[in-house]
């Protein structure tokens, strides 16, 4: 406690300005950390998971330790702490609280502080010897390192958490439209700035890449300036939960209600995909993707084909390798047909698709696909690129209609491994095939990789996880399972027999989330993952095998 204590001085000591606060002014960042109760319930769960089942009240130990029996005497143990960060111009200041009912009695535990009555407040020596000032006002506590400031601070600061502090062990926030407007702007030409001064051509660079290069950096800019302009708030959240056996990071990004960003957010949620079958329960890796597009996002990928057509033209006009103009014209013909298939797509406006990932002892499987606006013009374009390559005797031998399956046609291609390592993965030949219906594309390879693809395929629109226009999904027991077996190792061994012990929760996963006018991008470790981690960092810590205090230490 007394490092959040000497932390939120030094947060203090930061807030610098003369003026007082008023009923007007709002807070352009806030900090949030959940109650005591909250950080022994959590570390509880933590030391549990660890092996440590006393963790939690191992530091109640220390604290009694530190106060000489008394405890942290005047804190409420059930409200949350915090600070606010305001701006006058661009300056900053603001203050700390804590849910101190008796100050005097609070500071008296650390005398080390050097508190002192001053002006009705309290004056304590911060970091660096600058002095922090605390006053208490109903039940809170307030520092500061501004006397003013502490004159006008609210009667109940916790209103200014509003659910962050419920929501979330700790949490930044920040308010961006609370940051005056001449200021925004001034970031926005900052940026501006940086972009303009890399739109020069760079040695050695051709027109086609630089033009390209120009776009795509134009089109950044105009997000950036529109981002400056419309989000309304970004905040950092990290919560434990105890009861789901789960810990989370989330990163969640608002707008203006009224912007085009809110609207294209709130349009996020109305997605639904036609490839949830790649979200495998069973697969080591997993990963689905379904949004719209917005004007600028296709208006900046047309440009990405156009430029890759112009560079594909000069690259076949001077490969010394295609002997003649017929063949020059072949090979120009099948690279625009195959762009003009992904333009078709992506003037669509939507994208939507997945990939999978299956695991297991020395072996792999892969498989991907999405949405194609015309899968026919797809596969005509993939048998002249055949047709054209068939002359080589290295061109892998391609069968084209082995298989129809549900309106997907099947085409496979045998490619002979020559390397001992890749022999282990997928055996002396490895299989793939090429799945394109109406609308769709599909790949896949490895042992089993045909079977893998039709169990995608009938389970398309099965898409139970489609609220979420991304998510990706890792699951550390067959990928520990698959490394070990094809590089053994003991602490990787022990990891994925210990990820037994919880099976199915075994996950981290990453997933985008529609909020209101917003997105919320969440990192979330599932029990196993969390158990693992606490093993092996008791293992690293003093005592532990790994550790400095282990055998042979």
């Amino acid at each position: 406690m007394r490092k959040t204590l000497l932390s939120m001085l030094a947060v203090a000591s930061m807030l610098s300005g003369a003026a007082r606060l008023s009923a007007d002014d709002k807070p352009v960042a806030i900090v949030s950390i959940a109650s005591y109760a909250t950080f022994q319930k959590d570390l509880k769960f933590v030391g549990d998971l660890a092996g440590a089942p006393d963790l939690d009240k191992s530091i109640d130990g220390i604290i009694a330790l530190m106060t000489q029996g008394k405890g942290l005497k005047g804190l409420d143990k059930t409200r949350p702490l915090g600070a606010a960060i305001f701006l006058e111009g661009q300056s900053p200041r603001g203050f700390a609280f804590l849910p101190i009912t008796d100050l005097k009695g609070f500071l008296s535990l650390f005398p080390q502080l050097g508190a002192q009555e001053s002006d009705g407040m309290m004056e304590i020596q911060g970091p660096a010897g600058q002095s922090a000032y605390a006053l208490q006002k109903g039940n809170w506590a307030f520092v500061s390192n501004d006397k003013e400031v502490l004159k006008s601070v609210p009667a109940d600061p916790e209103k200014l958490l509003g659910s962050l502090s419920k929501d979330y062990a700790v949490a930044l926030q920040f308010n961006v439209q609370n940051v005056p407007n001449d200021l925004r702007e001034m970031f926005t030409q900052i940026f501006r700035s940086g972009v303009e001064v890399g739109l020069q051509q760079n040695a050695g660079e051709d027109d086609i890449a630089f033009e390209f290069r120009k776009k795509v950096a134009q089109a950044q800019l105009r997000q950036m300036e529109t981002l400056i302009k419309d989000l309304d708030q970004f905040t950092v959240g990290w919560a434990i939960d105890p009861s789901e056996k789960t810990t989370h990071l989330d990163i969640s990004l608002t707008a203006v209600s009224t912007s085009p960003i809110a609207k294209q957010f709130a349009e996020m949620a109305n997605v639904k995909s036609d490839f949830g079958g790649f979200l495998m329960p069973d697969a080591a890796v997993t990963m689905n993707l379904c949004s719209k597009l917005d004007q600028a996002d296709i208006d900046q990928a047309v440009a990405m084909i156009q430029a890759g057509r112009k560079k594909a033209a000069v690259g076949i006009a001077n490969d010394a390798s295609i002997p003649n103009k017929e063949g020059k014209d072949a090979a120009e013909d099948v690279v625009n047909k195959l762009l003009d298939v992904l333009e078709s797509t992506v003037k669509v406006g939507k994208l939507d698709g997945g990939a999978a990932l299956a695991l297991q002892p020395n072996s792999l499987t892969f498989a991907a696909g999405g949405f194609v606006k015309d899968g026919a013009s797809l596969e005509s374009a993939v048998k002249k690129l055949v047709a054209l390559g068939g002359a080589d005797p290295n061109f892998p031998a391609v069968k084209f209609d082995v298989e129809t399956h549900k309106g997907v046609k099947m085409h496979s291609v045998a490619i002979p491994m020559n390397d001992d390592n890749a022999k282990k993965l997928f055996g002396d030949t490895l299989e793939a095939y090429l799945g394109i219906g109406d609308q769709s594309v599909y790949f896949a390879l490895g042992k089993g990789s045909l079977p893998m693809l039709k169990t995608i395929i009938d389970k398309a629109g099965a898409s139970a996880a489609a609220n979420y226009p991304f998510q990706l999904n890792f699951a550390l027991k067959p990928i520990m399972e698959f490394v070990n077996s094809t590089n053994p190792n003991p602490q990787v061994a022990m990891a994925a027999e210990l990820l037994k012990s919880t099976p199915g929760k075994d996950h981290i996963r990453i997933t985008a989330g529609v909020i209101a006018n917003g997105v919320n991008y969440r990192i979330q470790a599932e029990e196993g993952v969390l158990k693992a981690i606490g093993t092996a960092a008791k293992m690293m810590g003093p005592g532990g095998r790994g550790g400095f205090g282990g055998p042979g230490s």
